[in-house]
C-alpha cells in the first residue's frame, strides 16, 4: 500500500508535467485493476457454488448480489483507521502458511491420488505431447518434499507478527490462525465427508478414482478423448499395475 499510494504519487508529482492529470489516471488505473481482480475472485467463488449445487444457476443475480454485498460489508473494517493492521493480519496468515499447505494438498491429490500418469495423458491430449520424466519426478517427489520442508521450517522459525513496531496480541494471533485453518481445513473436511458418503454406499475405492463423467465438457472433445484412451489401452500389455503415482508394468514369471 505504501508503494502504490505514497511513493508513486510522490514520484509523479515531482517528475512529470501536469501531475494532477497523471495522478487522476494513476488512481483510476488502480481502481480498474482492483475491479478487474474482484471479477476473477467473485467468478471463482460463484463457479464453485454452481458446481456444488447446479440449482443455484437459476438464481445468479440474487447469489451474485448477496456475495458482493457480504464481501463489501466484510471489507469495511479494512478501510477504518486501524484497517492496515487488520489487513496485515489477514495477509500474513491467509497468504503465507495457508498457501503452502494448500499447494501440498493439491500436489498430493493431483499427482498421487488422481495419478501423475493420468495427468500426463490429459496434458498430452490437450497439448499434443507428454511431459518428460523430469517433470513427473518433480511433481511426485521433489515438489511435495520441498514444500513440506519449507512449511516445517516456516512453522519452526515463525515470529509473532508485528506492524509498525507494534506486536499483535495473543487473541489477534489466535484469530489469524483460525482464519488460516478455515481456508486450509476445507480440504480435509470435504475429503472426510466424501469418504463417509462412500462408506454408506460401500464403494470406498471410488474416492480415489475419477468420476465416470470426468472429462472435457465439449462432446466432440470427449469422444476424441475416449477414442484415444481405447487405443492406448489396446497397446498396453495384458498384465499391469495401475499405480496412481508412477505407473509401472508387471510381467508375471
Amino acid at each position: 500500500p505504501g508503494l502504490a499510494f505514497i511513493a508513486y504519487p510522490e514520484a509523479i508529482s515531482r517528475t512529470l508535467p501536469y501531475p494532477q492529470i497523471w495522478s487522476i489516471l494513476f488512481f483510476f488505473m488502480l481502481f480498474t485493476l482492483g475491479l478487474d481482480s474482484e471479477f476473477a475472485f467473485m467468478e471463482t467463488v460463484l463457479t464453485s457454488l454452481y458446481d456444488t449445487s447446479p440449482r443455484m444457476r437459476h438464481h445468479k443475480v440474487l447469489l451474485t448480489s448477496s456475495l458482493c454485498a457480504s464481501c463489501f460489508l466484510l471489507g469495511i473494517p479494512l478501510c477504518a483507521t486501524m484497517g492496515q493492521y487488520i489487513f496485515y493480519l489477514i495477509d500474513t496468515f491467509g497468504g503465507g502458511i495457508g498457501v503452502l499447505l494448500i499447494a501440498i494438498f493439491e500436489l498430493i491429490g493431483l499427482h498421487w491420488v488422481y495419478g501423475v500418469q493420468r495427468f500426463s495423458n490429459d496434458l498430452k491430449f490437450m497439448l499434443g505431447y507428454s511431459p518428460s520424466m523430469f517433470w513427473k519426478v518433480c511433481w511426485v517427489f521433489i515438489d511435495p518434499i520441498s514444500l513440506m520442508a519449507l512449511f516445517i521450517f516456516s512453522v519452526i522459525t515463525w515470529p509473532n507478527p508485528t506492524y509498525n513496531g507494534i506486536e499483535y496480541p495473543d487473541w489477534a494471533i489466535g484469530i489469524g490462525w483460525f482464519l488460516a485453518a478455515i481456508s486450509v481445513g476445507m480440504i480435509p473436511l470435504v475429503f472426510i465427508i466424501v469418504v463417509f458418503k462412500m462408506l454408506l454406499t460401500g464403494k470406498i475405492s471410488d474416492v480415489f478414482k475419477p468420476a465416470k463423467n470426468w472429462g472435457p465438457g465439449c462432446p466432440e472433445a470427449r469422444r476424441e478423448l475416449l477414442a484415444s484412451q481405447s487405443a492406448f489401452d489396446m497397446e498396453q500389455t495384458k498384465y499391469g499395475i495401475d499405480n496412481p503415482a508412477l505407473e509401472a508394468r508387471y510381467y508375471p514369471q
